[in-house]
């Protein structure tokens, strides 16, 4: 369970990243924004992707399936093994501290690399080895994602 605290009093309410009824309240304020992108960007609020994170899970399903935002640099585009064990095409996206995640999108993506991605959706629980990635990680092992919504910007 992970409460969160705005001005001294409990604002969001997640168990296991689940929608409670405070949450739901603060998503009625909101309504330009679909539920699963303010799940997903206050999760990368309590989860920050740094070089201290493990977005993956071992022996636990802490993330699978945990709603996630993450935003950065396109870097590359590498085969690996997605869902359902199938090779498929995972865009590997570099944020500002380094962290780099594999993010499979369930369509085409039109991106060159250097483009700035924003990615909302929910992370797969598996982690990949940043030495299989062939690009420079601050982590070690680095979790993914399944993307829901994707967004290139043209800098």
């Amino acid at each position: 369970m992970t409460i969160m605290f705005n001005g001294g009093k409990a604002d969001v309410i997640m168990e296991y990243g689940l929608i409670t009824k405070q949450e739901e309240t603060k998503l009625n304020k909101e309504p330009s924004k679909p539920a699963y992108i303010l799940e997903g960007e206050a999760n990368a609020e309590l989860y920050p992707a740094s070089p201290a994170a493990m977005l993956y899970d071992k022996n636990e399903t802490k993330f699978k399936g945990m709603n996630y935002y993450f935003k950065g640099e396109l870097v590359g585009v590498k085969k690996l093994e997605g869902l359902f064990g199938n090779m498929e095409d995972a865009l590997l996206i570099k944020n500002d501290k380094g962290y780099v995640m594999p993010i499979f999108s369930p369509h085409e993506i039109d991106a060159t690399v250097g483009q700035t991605l924003e990615a909302w959706g929910p992370l797969s629980g598996d982690g990949f080895a940043a030495s299989d990635l062939g690009v420079n990680n601050v982590v070690g092992m680095t979790g993914a994602m399944n993307a829901t919504q994707i967004s290139v910007h043209n800098d």
